[in-house]
């Protein structure tokens, strides 16, 4: 896609991401979707290396403390499940749909809570912290859902709603399941589990 070459271009070369995005998809005319999706989807080189320097392979998580962004990696895996999550630049799996604020739980997504702890029975971590966002409808009822999940697959931790989930990975400072970016940049190492289900189902969509 020519918009997100060009907008590689203009990241290289120092120009702020909102700038370079409107002025890329202005000129190719791209719906409120496609702007979305090339800004979720493409980084500049510098930080592709930083990101890739951060992440540490899905074993790693194995008898270590490990957080979990919970709405970020449950939603993921599930557009992974539905064909619908993007390889980006950096190497990371994200989910383009930006529907988070509007996150419904179906079926689809008890489907992708039981290949997330399949991964984490496989790699047992020490514990496991997954963290909810409270404004979202229905996160304390997820909370306890995840919580019978923990104890279903014998492993040791907890599921908490909080008002602020990124404050609260970046101040925790532990390995951390994300593929947010901003995320990203204040912690020391992240996983990123919806790509070792991608990698186990082998099918995602690309541009």
């Amino acid at each position: 896609m020519k918009a997100m070459k060009d907008l590689y271009y203009l990241l290289n070369r120092g120009y702020k991401k909102e700038l370079a995005v409107k002025f890329v998809s202005d000129h190719y005319k791209l719906s409120k979707k496609e702007r979305y999706r090339i800004m979720r989807i493409v980084f500049s080189e510098k930080e592709i290396k930083e990101i890739k320097r951060k992440k540490l392979e899905i074993k790693d998580i194995k008898n270590r403390s490990l957080a979990i962004d919970g709405y970020n990696v449950l939603i993921t895996t599930e557009s992974v499940l539905e064909n619908k999550a993007f390889l980006c630049f950096d190497g990371v799996v994200r989910d383009t749909r930006g529907i988070f604020r509007k996150y419904k739980f179906t079926d689809r997504s008890n489907e992708a809570l039981n290949e997330i702890f399949s991964l984490l029975s496989k790699y047992p971590p020490e514990k496991v912290l997954f963290f909810f966002d409270a404004q979202i409808s229905r996160s304390g009822e997820l909370c306890s859902l995840v919580r019978k999940y923990i104890d279903e697959y014998r492993l040791k931790g907890d599921a908490t709603a909080v008002k602020n989930v990124d404050y609260t990975l970046k101040k925790l400072q532990i390995l951390t399941a994300t593929n947010d970016s901003i995320i990203i940049k204040y912690i020391k190492n992240f996983v990123d589990i919806p790509k070792a289900i991608w990698e186990k189902h082998s099918h995602i969509l690309q541009m």
